[in-house]
């Protein structure tokens, strides 16, 4: 077990050497991360507000008022991006088992990625109406995208 600081100021995490199949069927080593103190209070860097740690035992990892997030991660809750930059919240999906789930795509160098909501949070949940707005984006970005795919059919003109 090694513990490490990482590269964005954040607290150490520990690496778990674990073993996981190449293409080739053979095992290699890599390390799993586990965050240790990292639900702590922020400034969120595009709002400016405060954000609080959650109360539910879970990591917050995304401002609950305007729904940014900040590129630190290469895997969840590793801290090794070396990025940095704003994850835009760019829509919202609705999962069975996570509830809702926001989509985020970094300004900076395009990655995307997918973070739960935290509206059960009883001291500072995420907006709802924020993830009612990105709903409502999502789908009429999903409806133009559809109509964008369907072959035109040409109309016959009187000649």
């Amino acid at each position: 077990m090694q513990t490490a600081s990482s590269p964005c100021g954040y607290p150490s995490f520990v690496a778990y050497p674990v073993k996981r199949p190449t293409l080739y069927g053979k095992l290699e080593r890599m390390s799993r991360f586990t965050v240790q103190g990292t639900n702590n209070p922020f400034t969120c860097l595009h709002c400016g507000r405060d954000v609080l740690p959650l109360e539910n035992g879970s990591v917050r990892n995304h401002c609950p008022h305007c729904l940014y997030s900040l590129h630190v991660d290469v895997f969840p809750g590793d801290r090794a991006s070396d990025c940095l930059g704003l994850l835009e919240p760019v829509g919202v999906e609705h999962s069975p088992k996570k509830g809702w789930v926001l989509l985020h795509r970094c300004q900076k160098c395009g990655f995307e990625g997918r973070n739960k909501a935290a509206l059960d949070d009883p001291v500072q949940p995420d907006e709802f109406e924020k993830i009612l707005e990105l709903s409502r984006k999502t789908v009429q970005e999903r409806a133009l995208q559809v109509a964008l795919e369907r072959p035109s059919r040409g109309r016959k003109g009187r000649g």
